[in-house]
């Protein structure tokens, strides 16, 4: 479980003028929690799990300029990207993994979840690129040693252990290569980041 303060989030909003943040991944509602210090203009989370969903209703209910949903990660960008227009610049927080996992709620083995639920982000990825193929977006990606190796400061993990393909970081990356530089920073459990390329840059 990674940690959204842990970033420099108001260089993102000053340099590429990111007006809207959202999240996948709700949790308990720490990450929300963090963004609500820096001036969005609007603010939306994804959970799928109930419990931690009914939490975060009621830790963020006198916050009016946050949007939390109850669903997939898939889904619940749908209904968000549809309400963001496209030259509003977004600050991504990608972190749905393993829903309830981190909480006790489910297990990071447990196989009643499909992929697109259990391990959705190549899904949220060509979800997001395909309401915003030309974004000038930030995303920062949280436990990128899910997806490859590396010296990451809580080691690396066994994928064939979570039924996670090997492949699935080249997949990702491919989205971001016209459009984004990337960077993973290997603190904590991994940082994969995109960050606009500039007009002029190919």
């Amino acid at each position: 479980m990674g940690n959204l303060s842990f970033h420099n989030v108001q260089e993102y909003i000053d340099k590429y003028n990111c007006t809207i943040f959202v999240e996948t991944g709700t949790g308990i509602g720490n990450g929300l929690s963090f963004a609500l210090n820096f001036p969005f203009k609007q603010i939306y989370s994804i959970e799928l799990n109930s419990k931690l969903h009914a939490h975060c209703v009621e830790r963020f209910k006198n916050e009016p300029k946050c949007k939390l949903i109850h669903d997939n990660s898939i889904n619940g960008l749908h209904e968000a990207l549809a309400e963001i227009s496209a030259n509003q610049n977004i600050l991504f927080w990608l972190d749905a993994h393993f829903p309830g996992a981190d909480y006790n709620l489910n297990c990071y083995t447990d196989e009643q979840f499909e992929d697109i639920i259990r391990l959705p982000l190549l899904y949220e990825i060509h979800t997001i690129f395909s309401y915003r193929p030309l974004n000038k977006d930030v995303f920062i990606i949280d436990d990128w040693r899910m997806y490859e190796n590396g010296q990451f400061d809580s080691g690396n993990i066994d994928r064939q252990l979570y039924n996670i393909n090997n492949d699935c970081a080249e997949e990702i990356a491919k989205h971001f290569k016209q459009t984004h530089h990337r960077i993973v920073d290997y603190h904590h459990e991994g940082y994969f980041i995109a960050i606009p390329k500039g007009d002029c840059e190919e």
